[in-house]
């Protein structure tokens, strides 16, 4: 049977308190960092309200870190008063992390708050905008 040969290295109390230092320091860099790539996303309509039949834009913006994350998949979908999803659409963010889609009204939309809500990988937000009786 061969015995392997194992070295042991002692390490003085200094040295081991230096390791552990630089340690400490190399996780909290790493956390920082990673926090300050927080994402972040932006979702707007081109108006409050609108009526039965009208054209919905929502645009917005996706960062990192206050960077824009380009060519990032966004998936948006609303929902109408009722909790029925009325839309749904994948869009790319551009070179500035800017995205755009846009869809019309039904001529029938019933009245009340649409939920509007764009994904990525990375994050979710949630935006509203209503539907008058006009």
């Amino acid at each position: 049977m061969d015995q392997e040969n194992i070295t042991v290295i002692e390490l003085s109390p200094w040295l081991f308190l230096i390791f552990v230092a630089v340690g400490v320091v190399l996780i909290v860099s790493a956390s920082w960092y990673l926090g300050s790539l927080k994402p972040a996303i932006s979702i707007s309509m081109d108006k409050p309200e609108y009526s039965p039949g009208d054209l919905v834009a929502i645009t917005g913006v996706l960062t990192g870190g206050g960077s824009p994350m380009v060519g990032a998949d966004l998936a948006i979908e609303v929902k109408g008063p009722n909790s029925i999803v009325v839309w749904i659409d994948q869009v790319k963010t551009g070179q500035d992390g800017r995205y755009v889609s846009s869809f019309r009204l039904s001529v029938r939309a019933p009245a009340g708050e649409y939920d509007v809500y764009v994904s990525s990988s990375v994050i979710l937000g949630m935006a509203s905008f209503s539907v008058g009786n006009h």
